[in-house]
Parts: C-alpha cells; structure tokens; sequence
C-alpha cells in the first residue's frame, strides 16, 4: 500500500506524524511571561498575572518586558534575552506573549530553540507571534495561537482567556461557526499551520517559510484594506502556498471596512477543490479562541456550519 502512495503523500502523512505536543500544565507550575514584540504600559499585564495565579500557576515576568524603547517592549538585545531566558529555563512549563505589534522578526533569527526539542514547552500568543509560530513549526514544535498576556484586560474577551485556560489543562476548543454563503463545503484533515496574514506572506523567502503541502492553512489580519490583502493572497498563489492545502480557514479580518475581502480570497482559490470557511473566532477581535498550531484538526464545512476540530 505504501509504494502506492505518491512522494507527495509520503511526506505529508510524515509531516502529520512528527509535531511534538507540549505536555500540558497542572497547578504549580511556572509560566513565564516575555514582550518579544510591541512595547507596553506598566500594569497591563496584572489581570493576566491574577488570572494565570489564580489558576494555581506561578509566574515570572521578563526582567526587560517594561524598558519601552519606540515601538518596542524594549530594545533587540534585552527582548532576545528575556526569551532566551524563557526558553532556556528548565522550570517553565509555558511561555505566554505580552502582545503583538512589531518586533519578533528582528530578533527571530538569534533566537535557539534546540533546547525545545528536548523540553518543549507552549509558547502562546497571535499577530507578530506568528513568526514563532512558524518558527517553532520548523523544529516539529506544537504552539498555541490565542489570547496573549494584554488579551486578559480586553472587554468581552472572557471566553476566550477561559478557552486558553482550559486548553493549557488539555481541553482543546471545537471552533464553530454558523454557514457563510461564500463558504466552500468540504471535508478536510491535517495539520493547523498559519497565524497573521501579513506575518505569513512577511516569512516567504526566509528560513522559516512556511510549509502548508497538505496541511489546513488558517489566516487573519487587521487594518489590511482590500488591495493589501489581494496582493499578500496573490504572493501566497504564485508561491504555491495554496496550492496543496487540505483547507483553507479564515478568521477575522478587522478594521477592513469592507467584505469585498472574501470574494478576494475565493477568487484566488477558484481553482482549487479543498474546503475554505470565514467567520471563525480567531484573530485580532475579543472572541479569539485559541488553536494548537501543528496539530492535525478536522475541518468539516457544510451548508449549516463549519467545525474545526482537533483530532485527538
């Protein structure tokens, strides 16, 4: 049966087979908390810390994560150091990003993750995590895209700060989401890549580029108006990134002032077959339920709902 089966195929059923899964957290253990990215205001991270404490976790804060230098937590060399040190430390059982913004791609490229492959440890957050994510991806490392450290003061955002709680323990979210009319039914496995668009598109060419042969590729943005988001699509098309998918899922993009997006997206895929659905919680809005990247999801699009479920 194996010799059956394509190159393609071959390394496909591999790429589902070789993510390690982080172990999941229990009461006491250590959760570091690290700005790799946009910088923050003192106190934005305390409803976090009560949260995560309450929870019975013990947390550490970056000893840089408060030294605001322009648009960042802090300057290259200490927000490299405060990850390093996150990563690096044998008692952190997981590491919860601040916030997005700008930042994690300047210093992505002297970050060392070997010593993951031997304690892997969730790293969790969304927009400019994205590169860690991809990163990650590229040592076989499970992560979570969800809530960040700033995402516990955010009105409205309760349920999906319990989500990540929960999936912290080990109880992994069904995302669900009510039909959409330009929704492509279909049935689809394989493994969760992906994250912000334009952190997406930002990674072609590089040494963390993202694979998506096979896998279910899942997008959001902000503040990207219609033309912006044609041309990161198109770069995606003519790279061959939507060539091979299993599945196509789209998040929020907010801050658009358009749906004209959507019609946009389909119609750089016409000419694939693979299932593609919109409006799921994952993004930039307060309901942004978290996901495992690198773990292999089910995503069943028909014509009442779309589910994206994780496969145990």
């Amino acid at each position: 049966m194996a010799s059956a089966l394509s190159g393609w195929r071959l390394f496909c059923l591999f790429a589902l087979m070789s993510y390690q899964e982080p172990g999941f957290l229990n009461s006491g253990d250590k959760i570091s908390i690290v700005a790799p990215s946009g910088k923050l205001m003192p106190g934005t991270l305390k409803a976090a810390e009560n949260a995560l404490s309450g929870h019975g976790y013990r947390i550490e804060l970056g000893a840089h994560i408060f030294n605001s230098t322009g648009y960042f937590s802090a300057p290259d060399e200490q927000r490299l150091a405060d990850l390093q040190k996150a990563v690096d430390d044998q008692n952190s059982r997981a590491i919860l990003c601040a916030r997005g913004g700008y930042g994690t791609t300047r210093i992505i490229d002297q970050l060392d993750l070997k010593g993951l492959a031997d304690n892997p440890k969730w790293i969790v957050g969304y927009s400019d995590i994205t590169a860690l994510h991809l990163k990650l991806s590229r040592y076989n490392i499970q992560s979570i895209h969800g809530p960040m450290g700033t995402s516990f003061n955010r009105t409205g955002a309760e349920d999906s700060t319990e989500a990540l709680l929960g999936l912290l323990r080990g109880e992994v979210p069904i995302l669900k989401t009510q039909a959409n009319v330009l929704n492509r039914q279909g049935n689809g496995a394989g493994v969760l890549i992906g994250g912000n668009l334009a952190l997406v598109v930002d990674s072609l060419g590089t040494r963390d580029e993202i694979d998506t042969a096979g896998k279910i590729l899942f997008l959001e943005d902000i503040g990207e108006p219609d033309y912006k988001i044609d041309r990161m699509f198109t770069q995606l098309l003519r790279s061959g990134k939507l060539d091979e998918l299993a599945g196509l899922v789209l998040g929020d993009f907010s801050e658009n002032g358009s749906r004209d997006w959507q019609n946009i997206v389909l119609e750089r895929v016409h000419k694939m077959s693979y299932p593609v659905a919109f409006d799921f919680p994952i993004g930039h809005e307060p309901h942004n339920l978290p996901v495992i990247v690198g773990a292999t999801y089910n995503l069943d699009v028909s014509g009442s709902q779309a589910i994206l479920k994780h496969k145990e």
